[in-house]
């Protein structure tokens, strides 16, 4: 029974630390800035047009912006 119950605390430990590593305000802390169009977060130039309104996240705050200009590359 012991067993049973340190495997199960030793899970939700586990699963608890992969969910602050998700936490936003964790990821732009670290530098990174999160960007956003209509509360949707935006991962690629695809999703984007130009004068769209996008917010970008950044750990101390947000910047409204328009977008200018997209342009496609592959890493």
């Amino acid at each position: 029974m012991a067993l049973v119950y340190d495997a199960k605390v030793a899970e939700v430990k586990r699963l608890s630390e992969a969910l602050l590593m998700l936490d936003t305000s964790r990821i732009v802390a670290r530098g990174y800035a999160i960007v956003k169009k209509e509360e949707s977060v935006i991962d690629s130039v695809e999703n984007l047009k130009k004068k769209d309104q996008v917010t970008l996240l950044m750990r101390d705050g947000q910047v409204e912006l328009e977008v200018k200009d997209v342009k496609t590359k592959e890493i």
